[in-house]
């Protein structure tokens, strides 16, 4: 098939599917490599999801619904349990596409998992993050309804209470940017289209700003970003703006461990790389490398690297790898529609979702539990429309 004709393809597939934004009942499940922020969680024993516009919460063990909790008037952007995992955050938004649309609700929610009830809503806002402490969350604050263009927030977890707004970058959008905070939460940082802005957690008051060319990016110190692109990574102290190492990088998508000391891809091998030596561990090709990697993720151990491979959303393949031997660990086909959601904190297990939901082993890859959560509710998916 000529080029031309694959592009207009393309393009009107684009239409097609991103049509589906429009449906505000849909239930989405998993994330990709263009959007930050999951809309499921699963925190070793309970799993934070959706059915249209409601947030839920299942038992992990057996898929017994918890919670319900009711008061959004429009899609599930993003979802997440605070670092304690007494909280949930939730966000509503309806994410721009080629079909005019206008949001019915653009807000943030906090629930108290174990009474059940809403805390508040922080209207005009979708959600960044909670600080590593829980005390503090970072928002994209609206700059007006459905204008699609936002700046910086940040509010008291404990009473909903604004501490101050700040500037983000023109293009700077929930869908393609980052904003999330440090690891000693004195900071955040706003990654946009090759621009990289660290303020001050307490007023917003810009401490640093640098361009690079690198597509993803970690804060892995207070003063210190690691900033990975194709081939090559780049260690910036933002003390001076000045890169202060290089180091070789895998090729495609690559992320890195927690505290930036190691570099993870797995194409076209896998392959880890020591940031401070730049030495180099490699491992086996991922087997179902000619389909399109879908989403990577590590576990919050930093001692397993997971890739999906999904070319057309319908069934994936998940490989696991350990971050040290680079040898994989095992392969497990996700079932339909099924993709990667994440670990639990110790990494011991990981979760899958689609037509149905797999709590499996990630040494050895086999099933611990399984439990259908939507019935026939999964309408799409975020490979359709990035959203």
């Amino acid at each position: 098939m000529k080029p031309k004709i694959l592009l207009c393809l393309a393009l009107v597939l684009s239409g097609v599917l991103t049509a589906a934004t429009a449906d505000s009942t849909r239930t989405t499940v998993g994330r990709n490599r263009w959007r930050p922020v999951p809309d499921w969680d699963y925190d070793g024993k309970r799993i934070l999801g959706h059915i249209g516009n409601d947030v839920c919460l299942w038992d992990a063990s057996n898929g017994r619904l918890l919670k319900t909790f009711a008061g959004h008037g429009e899609q599930i952007f993003a979802l997440q349990f605070s670092p304690a995992g007494k909280y949930a955050l939730s966000s509503s938004w309806l994410i721009p596409g080629e079909v005019p649309s206008i949001s019915k609700d653009t807000s943030v929610r906090l629930w108290d998992l174990a009474g059940g009830k809403q805390v508040y809503s922080l209207e005009g806002q979708v959600v960044a993050g909670f600080s590593p402490d829980s005390q503090h969350i970072l928002t994209y604050s609206e700059l007006g309804p459905n204008t699609y263009r936002f700046e910086a927030a940040v509010w008291n977890t404990s009473d909903g209470r604004l501490l101050f707004k700040a500037p983000l970058e023109p293009y700077c959008s929930p869908m393609f940017s980052s904003l999330q905070f440090s690891p000693d939460g004195r900071s955040y940082v706003c990654f946009e289209a090759g621009n990289v802005v660290l303020r001050d957690a307490s007023n917003g008051r810009e401490i640093r700003r640098f361009r690079t060319t690198a597509f993803h990016f970690r804060l892995v110190a207070p003063d210190t970003i690691l900033a990975i692109g194709s081939d090559e990574a780049a260690v910036w102290d933002l003390t001076t703006g000045r890169i202060v190492r290089r180091v070789k990088a895998p090729s495609g998508d690559a992320d890195s461990t927690s505290d930036g000391r190691k570099i993870v891809g797995a194409w076209p091998r896998m392959m880890t790389v020591e940031v401070e030596t730049g030495r180099v561990a490699g491992g086996p090709a991922p087997d179902s490398g000619s389909l399109g990697m879908y989403v990577s993720l590590l576990s919050p151990d930093d001692k397993i690297f997971a890739i999906e491979w999904n070319e057309t959303g319908m069934s994936g393949t998940a490989e696991l790898f350990d971050v040290n031997s680079c040898q994989k660990l095992t392969q497990v086909n996700l079932g339909d529609w099924g993709h990667l959601i994440g670990f639990s904190p110790d990494g011991a297990t990981f979760l899958s979702g689609g037509s149905s939901f797999v709590v499996y082993s990630s040494k050895t890859g086999k099933p611990i539990s399984q439990f259908n959560l939507l019935g026939n509710q999964v309408k799409s998916f975020l490979w359709t429309s990035h959203g």
